[in-house]
């Protein structure tokens, strides 16, 4: 049975099956381009490429595709011939046969995979969910690799997978979703619940505001098959602000699951995520891949641990005005990472009068500054790696049994690092060593020698 995604407005066309505004969505005056493929229409014959009428802007890479045409080799699907010239998607150029919108700014895109069709012997066939550059020489590439095994791939034009596992297959369904230089690749079985599979960070390289977003394939050997595509979508618009999700399970659980948490989570990218009064008794969150996120948020009395081998990862987010800054914030309670932190941006500490958060792993300032604030503690119980950042305490505690491998500046709370009977303040060639401490008047600056 041909499965369809539900939207809450639908204007029914021919081939664009709807183009619909959502001013309430998480892109702000945000347009959605959707084709279910079920208008007829040959997009590409071997001779001339012809999108007049659909929501695609082109189709590139012609030269490795035999045809490309909607509802007429598989009825209700986009179906891409791949011709026998062999050609990799893996490495630049993005030159893979792919039909594709134009965007500019961050978007979210999604489509059903069903399978292949009409093929030669071959143990790879690459469906791919993709954003590229105009001049096609950096993309990333969300793929479904289906043959001897079935693959599932995230990716970006370097010699190594991002990620990579067995979990491919047909009849599956995948996300690709753009948040400033962020962006996020998820799986899932029905088009509504999503499994974040990984995110790839590009602002060491960025790739600028305008791209080709859309469905390509390709494979690297000299032989034929039909990539089968249906049920696209995309989400775009200017100025998309950064999406809060709060976490809904009334105990720990994994934070990938995104039925843990309000609707299209979960949380990675440029997003909040924010640990409110779900819980009954104090619970475990635990990411065992990275996530990034440009704020957590605390706001229960019961305390939440957020665990786990993958790390938290600090980054900045987007909205209208431009770069938010990255920040915890704790608004009541005692809470806890387990999980390594690491900024990959400046970023703000803010804990009201009577909370508490703690580091007991490893936090890692990246060369970034933490500015803490607000009348609360934060206790660094684990080391706290500087690389040239520093922690600016502004209000409040910082307190902690760690070492500080950098510069811990006082300008207006208390420092109390210590847990013996020590009184003496002795620094180190490289670090300052926050056992045995005594708590410090404000005003005073506290340095690495």
């Amino acid at each position: 049975m041909k499965r369809r995604a539900t939207f809450s407005t639908i204007l029914a066309t021919t081939l664009v099956t709807w183009i619909v505004t959502f001013a309430s969505s998480s892109l702000t005056s945000a347009a959605v381009l959707i084709d279910d493929f079920s208008a007829s229409q040959t997009v590409w014959d071997g001779v001339t490429v012809d999108v007049s009428g659909t929501i695609w802007d082109g189709m590139q890479g012609t030269g490795f595709a035999e045809f490309a045409n909607t509802n007429d080799t598989n009825p209700g699907e986009l179906t891409i011939r791949k011709n026998s010239t062999s050609n990799s998607g893996s490495s630049a150029p993005f030159d893979s046969a792919a039909l594709y919108v134009n965007v500019t700014g961050d978007f979210d895109a999604k489509v059903e995979m069903p399978g292949f069709s009409g093929l030669n012997a071959i143990p790879y066939r690459t469906h791919s969910l993709a954003a590229w550059t105009n001049d096609q020489s950096q993309a990333v590439h969300l793929d479904n690799i289906l043959g001897t095994t079935n693959t599932r791939r995230f990716r970006d034009l370097v010699p190594s997978d991002e990620f990579a596992d067995d979990g491919g297959g047909t009849n599956g369904w995948f996300r690709l979703e753009r948040i400033g230089d962020s962006f996020n690749g998820y799986w899932g079985t029905n088009g509504t619940s999503w499994t974040l599979l990984e995110t790839i960070d590009t602002s060491g390289n960025p790739y600028g505001s305008t791209l080709r977003v859309g469905l390509a394939t390709w494979n690297d050997s000299s032989s034929d098959f039909g990539a089968r595509f249906d049920n696209f979508e995309i989400e775009t618009g200017p100025g998309t602000p950064t999406a809060s999700f709060t976490w809904t399970a009334t105990t720990g659980g994994d934070w990938n699951a995104s039925q843990n948490w309000t609707v299209d989570g979960p949380p990675n990218g440029g997003h909040d995520a924010i640990f409110a009064d779900s819980i009954a008794a104090t619970s475990t969150v635990f990411a065992d891949t990275p996530v990034s996120v440009r704020s957590v948020q605390f706001d229960s009395s019961i305390p939440y641990a957020i665990a786990g081998r993958g790390g938290i990862n600090l980054v900045p987010g987007t909205d209208a005005a431009g770069q938010v800054p990255a920040r915890f914030d704790v608004l009541q309670g005692s809470h806890e990472f387990q999980a390594r932190v690491n900024l990959l941006h400046d970023a703000t500490a803010t804990i009201t009068s009577g909370a508490m958060l703690i580091m007991n792993n490893a936090l890692d300032l990246g060369g970034n500054r933490l500015t803490k604030t607000g009348a609360g503690e934060l206790a660094i119980r684990n080391d706290l790696i500087t690389n040239g950042g520093a922690v600016d305490l502004q209000q409040g505690l910082v307190s902690g049994n760690g070492t500080i491998g950098g510069d811990l500046n006082n300008d207006g709370g208390t420092i109390s690092p210590g847990n013996s009977n020590s009184s003496s303040l002795v620094p180190e060639p490289t670090s300052l060593m926050m056992i045995g401490l005594a708590t410090l008047s404000s005003l005073m600056c506290w340095r690495r020698i």
